[in-house]
């Protein structure tokens, strides 16, 4: 931690960069907000928006199996805890029964006012994907300034930063911009520990790649990397054999309700033949 603090320390030293570092962060809040379209039927962020509210006001997982919950429950927590943002019942309810999250995903948008309004309600949750992108985005410039230098590290995070497809996604409640940071926070982290094997190192790797896991399964690539590129090059046994049972143990944590989806299988999963048949 204590190199990690020296880290931001030195990256914002620099005069310069203490100049143009809340500038760029003020166009990019700008241009990211300018995006954002009261009426925009940007057609994956209801499903999002739907499965995590509905998450963390039911306890209930059955409609979280398609993608991670951790970003889909950070992005909806304003719209959670929101007793004016309309959700379906679950109570009789054969959609959720079902676990048809496709016409959940509609019932949400009709109970909010629909479609031209549905968009306005969902806000908030736009917002709070704007903040962590800007968070994901000064943890990459600290680890990238410890490794390349603070120059290097600001250049590289304004050419992400203004690209206009990271610009758009940042605006919208989706895992497309979380991913890609947390696959670049978690490369820098399999590289910190590749330099300088720890247990501390080693931690803040694990902690990286299970982020990752948790924004999309794409990331689940890493754990190969971890485990074979890493491991080669330090040759250390005692992180080779710890590792596999951390990481093992800690997915059957975090997705330990897909074996109970598949052991208890009350509900159809009508979803797909009701998307074909729409």
């Amino acid at each position: 931690m204590k190199n990690l603090l020296n880290s931001w320390e030195r990256l914002t030293s620099s005069s310069i960069i203490k100049v143009l570092f809340p500038i760029l962060v003020s166009i990019y809040l700008v241009l990211s907000l300018g995006f954002i379209r009261f009426t925009d039927d940007t057609f994956d962020e209801r499903y999002h928006v739907t499965r995590g509210v509905m998450l963390m006001r039911t306890g209930d997982f059955r409609i979280n199996q398609h993608h991670p919950i951790l970003f889909n429950m950070i992005h909806s927590l304003p719209l959670a805890i929101d007793e004016n943002f309309n959700m379906p019942e679950t109570d009789g309810n054969q959609l959720w029964v079902n676990a048809d999250k496709s016409r959940l995903s509609n019932q949400t948008i009709e109970l909010n006012g629909g479609e031209d309004y549905f968009y306005k309600e969902i806000m908030p949750a736009r917002f709070m994907a704007i903040a962590s992108s800007l968070i994901l985005l000064g943890i990459s410039m600290i680890l990238m300034a410890e490794r390349f230098g603070s120059t290097k590290a600001f250049l590289i995070s304004f050419i992400i930063m203004f690209s206009p497809t990271v610009i758009a996604h940042s605006a919208v409640v989706t895992t497309d911009i979380p991913i890609m940071w947390t696959l670049l926070i978690a490369g820098l982290c399999i590289d910190r520990f590749i330099q300088a094997p720890s247990k501390v190192n080693h931690g803040y790797m694990l902690l990286a790649v299970l982020v990752a896991i948790l924004t999309k399964y794409t990331a689940v690539m890493l754990i190969p990397l971890a485990l074979v590129y890493a491991y080669w090059i330090t040759s250390n046994k005692k992180f080779i054999i710890i590792t596999p049972f951390l990481l093992a143990l800690s997915l059957f944590a975090i997705y330990g309700f897909q074996f109970g989806s598949v052991i208890d299988m009350y509900y159809e999963r009508t979803d797909i033949i009701n998307l074909i048949y729409d």
